[in-house]
């Protein structure tokens, strides 16, 4: 970078760098991943299943989330299914529910 009076001018690969640091800086790039359900926290399912007794987890992911993991389980329950964003020690940050596809 190069400061010439009040202008500023960017070398070309400084603009990509640039751009990227802002994206990682504002959380807009995505850590999230797919696991295996044996490795999501006890605390995690233990509230999902509390929340909805006899769910059928069937996907989760895991993202950071200002310095968190974050886990987003889904699953089915009485032709409903839900999707929760839980903290790792078990707090539910949200809960959405649909009736399942046939």
């Amino acid at each position: 970078m190069r400061v010439l009076g009040n202008n500023i001018s960017l070398r070309p690969l400084e603009k990509p760098v640039l751009l990227l640091l802002v994206l990682l800086m504002a959380g807009c790039i995505s850590t999230e991943r797919m696991i295996a359900v044996s490795e999501v926290p006890d605390a995690v399912l233990a509230a999902v299943r509390a929340e909805v007794p006899g769910i059928e987890i069937t996907e989760a992911t895991v993202e950071e989330e200002r310095g968190r993991n974050v886990y987003e389980i889904e699953g089915v329950a009485d032709g409903i299914e839900y999707e929760f964003e839980v903290t790792a020690d078990g707090k539910i940050l949200e809960m959405e529910s649909e009736e399942a596809d046939d």
